[in-house]
């Protein structure tokens, strides 16, 4: 059997293997760490938990990019 599961960063659905439940993995589209929901929680259709290691990924991403386009404004107005 399988579980089916969607991603909270780029919503796709996809089915994984009922050794996954409860576990961590990536994202097979956008490869972001996800983790697959425990067959229990599937009946109440509860969304997959975030971790803190997920929330601290996706914060260094985001500022990441804001800082680039900060430097990228900063670059632009000195010329």
């Amino acid at each position: 059997m399988t579980i089916k599961s969607q991603c909270p960063y780029c919503q796709l659905i996809f089915k994984a293997p009922d050794n996954f439940s409860g576990k961590l993995t990536s994202c097979p589209k956008c490869n972001e760490e996800i983790e697959i929901p425990e067959k229990a929680s599937l009946k109440k259709k509860v969304a997959p938990k975030t971790t803190k290691k997920v929330i601290k990924k996706t914060v260094k991403k985001v500022v990441k990019k804001v800082v680039k386009k900060a430097v990228k404004k900063t670059v632009k107005a000195k010329d």
